[in-house]
């Protein structure tokens, strides 16, 4: 066991001062071997780990792509207006325009639903951002 954690520190120390002392490519190349090449990378794979995509960005998302589709549809049916003289015809667009106007409701219920974030879950972002570094932008890259 002695001889097992002198061997540890010994080949641990070699490889600390190799790395500090190892041209600027070389690191490249070595990371580039162990596919660690970008840090950023992994920091994000940790930090999506400890604590997945933000919800409350991902269902602001969805309520998004939700209003659009609701807007395009509401479009489609003013377009379409009268569509006739058959009652079949005008009591299905009726039923549509009422569904498309419920469903805005809950869209509109699902937002300010979605704006309450838990005590909970502001307390683990903070100490996550806090522990982790944020990802950084594309726009601050080095080159």
């Amino acid at each position: 066991m002695k001889r097992f954690f002198i061997v540890s520190v010994l080949i641990a120390g070699a490889m600390s001062l190799g790395w500090r002392y190892a041209p600027g490519g070389m690191r490249e190349k070595l990371l580039g071997f162990a596919d660690l090449a970008n840090v950023n990378s992994v920091s994000g794979i940790l930090r999506n780990v400890v604590r997945p995509e933000d919800p409350v960005i991902r269902r602001q998302a969805a309520i998004e792509a939700l209003k659009e589709k609701m807007g395009a549809i509401q479009e489609r049916l003013e377009t379409i207006g009268n569509p006739g003289t058959s009652e079949a015809a005008t009591a299905f667009l009726g039923d549509i325009k009422k569904a498309t106007d419920e469903a805005t409701e809950i869209i509109i219920q699902l937002e300010e639903a979605n704006d309450e974030q838990s005590l909970g879950g502001r307390v683990a972002a903070r100490v996550v951002d806090a522990v982790l570094p944020s990802p950084p932008s594309p726009q601050c890259v080095e080159q």
